[in-house]
């Protein structure tokens, strides 16, 4: 398993994908968003919990639950499509499109 849980918080919400997994070398992320996008193993989501209200509908990208069939998916909660027996389907995916 790639984390301490086993698996377990994987089980409950999907995981994360920080800035700097998506960035290519000049600093951008639409292309290799879009391509992750493509694949249908993540979507958008929106963080809305912004408790002074000075920021509206942020969104970000992550792994999608399994049975979304969404790319702007603002539920909460589901298994991650990248848990895996053997760990996160997502580290193997990203390194994909490593430049």
């Amino acid at each position: 398993m790639c984390t301490i849980c086993g698996g377990v918080c994987c089980c409950i919400c999907a995981g994360i994908i920080y800035p700097e997994q998506v960035l290519d070398e000049k600093g951008k992320c639409a292309d290799k968003v879009f391509q992750l996008l493509k694949t249908g193993k993540y979507v958008l989501d929106c963080w809305d919990g912004d408790p002074l209200h000075v920021y509206q509908d942020i969104y970000y990208l992550r792994p999608a639950h399994i049975r979304g069939d969404k790319i702007v998916d603002r539920s909460w909660g589901g298994i991650c499509v990248m848990l895996k027996p053997d760990g996160c389907a997502c580290l193997k995916i990203l390194d994909l499109y490593s430049v």
